[in-house]
């Protein structure tokens, strides 16, 4: 399931993760508009949710071949899964991951998605940020690899830096006047190689 809310913030349904705000529909759109031969999947137009359950909600994608000026589109690809909390060894997979954005690296075809994510929070609270990418239209993505700021230690016998958990972000905390944590989207800019990630955090 996807959650279809309303267009505008405040959002139902509200999880500890989302803050005040609430948990979104989080639609992205990207569309590959790669020229030449380094993307089969020229004008591909991927769209990115929020899907799964309130309990346990997930980032997805899907996309279509066919949409065109004059219509949305006929086929859709089913909904793909992008976070990979599920074989993460740590956190049951049972956390939540929300508000996906999707970018398309015009240069190359690659696909990437943003998203919060509160795997590393048992109390599903906090949550970083994460980020994978796709080198083959959004069938499969790649380990997600986190852009929080690292909180490490060294390792007293062996001397080595270890790393602990992101340093997340906890839009509960947030407060103000409008109370809406760190809003409803974010920026994500993909080109030559090269990712610029644009999120909201407090490091709390």
């Amino acid at each position: 399931t996807t959650f279809g809310n309303a267009p505008s913030a405040p959002y139902t349904p509200v999880i500890p993760a989302s803050g005040p705000v609430g948990l979104g529909p989080g639609l992205s759109i990207a569309i590959d508009n790669t020229l030449g031969s380094f993307s089969p999947y020229q004008g591909r137009v991927y769209f990115a949710m929020t899907a799964g359950t309130t309990a346990d909600p997930d980032v997805a994608v899907m996309y279509s071949d066919d949409v065109s000026p004059s219509g949305f589109g006929n086929n859709f690809s089913s909904l793909i899964t992008v976070n990979d909390d599920f074989n993460d060894n740590f956190s049951e997979g049972n956390r939540p991951q929300f508000m996906p954005t999707i970018a398309v690296d015009q240069t190359t075809g690659t696909v990437g998605m943003m998203y919060y994510d509160g795997r590393w929070d048992a109390s599903r609270t906090r949550v970083a940020n994460s980020f994978s990418a796709s080198i083959d239209g959004g069938d499969t993505w790649s380990p997600s690899i986190l852009l929080n700021t690292a909180k490490t230690a060294v390792d007293a016998i062996t001397g080595k830096t270890v790393f602990i958990e992101p340093i997340p972000g906890n839009q509960g905390a947030v407060g103000g006047a409008l109370n809406l944590g760190f809003g409803d989207r974010q920026g994500l800019v993909m080109n030559a190689g090269q990712v610029v990630p644009v999120f909201a955090s407090n490091d709390k």
